[in-house]
């Protein structure tokens, strides 16, 4: 069998960035997704496997598409397997074709450390604007 544990070791560092990134509490994800008490501390710990049901309900409680989840966990490869390519008019029959990358990349695509995706989300939320907040002053002419 091939080593997946770095895959595995990857998709808990996102998906636990995501869950801290979204204050959300353990207890009531767990809840919500029909777990025991628990389960998400021994899961993010890597206490405990993942199942795919279990992983689309947290992308779900969450409010983070599969499709977001890959690409923050598995960056898209430069040219997909001949296996991928053989089978997406089946799969994806009314997909509109990849776009054509206009540079190839001269170096593998960068995978991001679960800390580094938590303080990109952080710095962002603090850069977004109050609502609560009054608007700025305008100045007069």
């Amino acid at each position: 069998m091939p080593d997946i544990q770095p895959q595995i070791r990857r998709v808990r560092e996102v998906l636990g960035a995501l869950v801290r990134a979204s204050g959300s509490k353990l207890t009531p994800i767990e809840r919500q997704i029909g777990v025991s008490r628990g389960y998400m501390s021994r899961l993010l710990q890597g206490r405990s496997h993942l199942k795919l049901e279990h992983l689309l309900a947290i992308l779900a409680v969450l409010k983070v598409a599969p499709r977001e989840f890959s690409d923050l966990a598995f960056p898209p490869v430069a040219e997909p397997s001949k296996l991928v390519s053989d089978i997406r008019d089946i799969v994806l029959p009314a997909a509109p074709p990849p776009r054509a990358a206009t540079t190839r990349p001269t170096s593998p695509a960068r995978l991001w450390t679960a800390d580094e995706i938590q303080d990109i989300v952080l710095r962002t939320l603090e850069n977004l604007d109050d609502p609560r907040d009054p608007p700025p002053a305008r100045r007069r002419r």
